[in-house]
């Protein structure tokens, strides 16, 4: 049987899909629309099936899933959709019902790594919305940590991932500030923008300083002989 969903006339004009490529609209359009989708807005797909109905490639995709990060979070084959249930008819006690049991239906491990990747918690309020938390969704207080565990604690403390940080999805600020320093003017700063992205999100990584976690690599790569430069300086004394 068909199903209905409703989308919202303003999603063209979303501060959020403007910024987007048409690639990446139309993947996101896709979540939103596919036959698999479920009321909630959290429901169950493989990449292979992705791939297959949207006749994108796995490698491409994966890298459009970062760059719906905020929106839509794909994790271990689950896909979450932001406020999805908000803009269905929440009215009806049918789809309140719906909205419960998809929800039960999560794995803990799957909600536990939302949090853990991304600060993702899920919350039942007349539907379904995903915040930005800091309370953890599945608690486990330890009223007598080890020294050893509260040393680690504060090392992580301050720490985001790149998502969180104010240079996602905003290329030209990085550039600015990467540039602040003349000693990395020749450093293709978009190359790094891209790759910490990257390796921040598929690995949950976080680090409380990302410009300066960008002129480490480009150093490392420097000391390598493979540092990535801008065109006009690739046959410079860094070749």
């Amino acid at each position: 049987m068909a199903k209905n969903r409703y989308i919202n006339t303003k999603f063209w004009s979303d501060n959020f899909i403007v910024e987007l490529n048409p690639l990446d609209r139309y993947l996101f359009l896709y979540f939103l629309t596919n036959e698999h989708t479920k009321i909630s807005g959290v429901y169950e797909l493989p990449l292979r099936t992705i791939s297959f109905e949207t006749g994108l490639e796995k490698e491409m995709i994966e890298k459009m899933l970062i760059r719906l990060i905020g929106k839509i979070y794909y994790v271990e084959g689950w896909v979450f959709i932001v406020n999805f249930s908000k803009h269905q008819n929440s009215e009806s006690e049918k789809i309140k019902t719906g909205i419960e049991k998809d929800f039960a239906l999560i794995p803990e491990k799957i909600k536990t790594k939302l949090y853990d990747m991304y600060k993702i918690s899920i919350q039942y309020d007349d539907g379904i919305n995903y915040i930005n938390t800091n309370s953890n969704p599945n608690p486990n207080p330890n009223p007598n940590p080890n020294p050893k565990e509260i040393r680690t604690e504060k090392k992580e403390q301050g720490k985001h991932l790149f998502s969180n940080s104010k240079y996602f999805n905003n290329l030209e600020l990085f550039k600015t500030d990467f540039q602040k320093n003349p000693k990395y003017l020749k450093y293709d700063y978009e190359y790094y923008f891209e790759a910490i992205r990257d390796w921040s999100a598929s690995g949950g990584n976080m680090k409380k300083d990302w410009i300066a976690t960008a002129y480490n690599w480009a150093r490392n790569d420097t000391n390598k002989n493979t540092p990535h430069l801008i065109k006009r300086y690739e046959r410079s004394e860094y070749e």
